[in-house]
């Protein structure tokens, strides 16, 4: 697949936003599989079993803690990590949602100009059913291929 033909698609700030959302993306996934890694050691040490994880030796070691403080410190720096990894989720599909939008807006109104530049009788040799499906559901699938193309990419 041709790779330079999709970018044409792009003008140059949206290539650069582009190269944000595929970092947001990444950052995500990392932010994604580090709380679900953290779920781990605290079922551990509910469990009781302590002594199977080096971190939480090493933080007991360290701190002077007892199992029962690195618990409820564990608890909380999960709690924490959670609320600031929600507050970036949100803003991460904010920001995905205004791209794609923005990228939809101006592909349709760059095909309303093609379209508004054509002469009269253009208008009636076409239907005008399919120019409006050229605006609206071309454009849309356009830009789903777009976000589902990044995903895929981000997967491999």
């Amino acid at each position: 697949m041709k790779y330079s033909k999709l970018l044409n698609l792009f003008n140059s700030t949206e290539k650069k936003g582009l190269i944000f959302l595929f970092s947001f993306m990444s950052l995500n996934t990392l932010l994604e599989i580090f709380g679900l890694s953290l779920i781990i050691p605290i079922i551990g040490l509910t469990m009781g079993s302590d002594t199977s994880y080096t971190v939480l030796i090493y933080l007991k070691n360290l701190l002077n803690l007892k199992p029962d403080e690195i618990f409820i410190y564990l608890v909380s720096f999960f709690v924490i990590f959670q609320t600031l990894k929600l507050l970036f989720v949100i803003w991460y599909n904010w920001y995905e949602n205004n791209y794609l939008y923005s990228f939809k807006e101006r592909i349709s109104s760059k095909i309303l100009q093609t379209y508004l530049s054509q002469n009269f009788s253009f208008f009636f040799s076409r239907n005008s059913s399919k120019l409006l499906r050229n605006m609206t559901y071309s454009v849309d699938m356009c830009s789903l291929f777009l976000f589902q193309f990044l995903k895929i990419s981000l997967d491999t």
